[in-house]
């Protein structure tokens, strides 16, 4: 599957269950401050094409899931429907961000498939950002309806309050952000060391 036909399915699914509701994206109120969400896709344009190391900086509670303590490498790839963001944990390639523009507003998606390509039953799930943002290095993204749909098909009322954000901290330093009550995640990538590009995420391997 090509990246183009990859993010346009993960777009398309994500707005899908919001074309009935009166206000498309979550907003915030305006503080004068706030620049239009979407800018916050030409903040990453000179690092596309790029690898970079990353980390977790802060996990509460810790994951006891050991494929966090792999080494981190995110490929940061930009296509004319938005940017992919694919995760390498080591040997695992099962995690995709997007980031792209929809109706709805600037939406980051989050795409989980198994080794042999295939989609893994959680899957597609985000947020749609608040716009205005409050400032043009953080883009923050509530759980957006068809996400909380589908969080609650799977059980996951906690994950109903998700918050994720994308910020650059610096100009070294991109961070991944994952908040509810009771639960904080951070990754950091480190944008002054590019490196080798990873394989390709599992996501454009062929489906058997």
């Amino acid at each position: 599957m090509s990246a183009s036909i990859l993010i346009r399915a993960a777009l398309i699914a994500g707005v899908a269950g919001l074309a009935g509701c009166a206000t498309p994206a979550t907003s915030s109120p305006s503080t004068g401050e706030g620049v239009p969400a979407r800018h916050f896709l030409a903040k990453l344009t000179p690092y596309c094409g790029r690898a970079f190391p990353g980390r977790v900086v802060e996990g509460q509670p810790a994951s006891d899931d050991p494929v966090w303590n792999q080494p981190a490498v995110l490929f940061l790839r930009c296509e004319r429907d938005g940017n992919i963001l694919s995760l390498s944990l080591g040997e695992d390639r099962s995690r995709v961000w997007l980031l792209g523009s929809t109706p709805a507003g600037l939406r980051l998606s989050h795409m989980h498939s198994h080794p042999d390509g295939s989609p893994e039953d959680l899957n597609a799930y985000g947020g749609l950002a608040r716009d205005p943002a409050p400032t043009a290095t953080r883009v923050e993204f509530p759980a957006d309806e068809p996400t909380l749909k589908l969080f609650a098909e799977h059980g996951l009322r906690a994950s109903r309050d998700n918050v994720w954000a994308l910020e650059l901290a610096d100009e070294n330093t991109l961070v991944y952000e994952l908040k509810r009550r009771g639960r904080t995640f951070r990754m950091a990538f480190d944008l002054s060391r590019p490196q080798t590009p990873p394989p390709p995420p599992w996501a454009e391997m062929p489906v058997r």
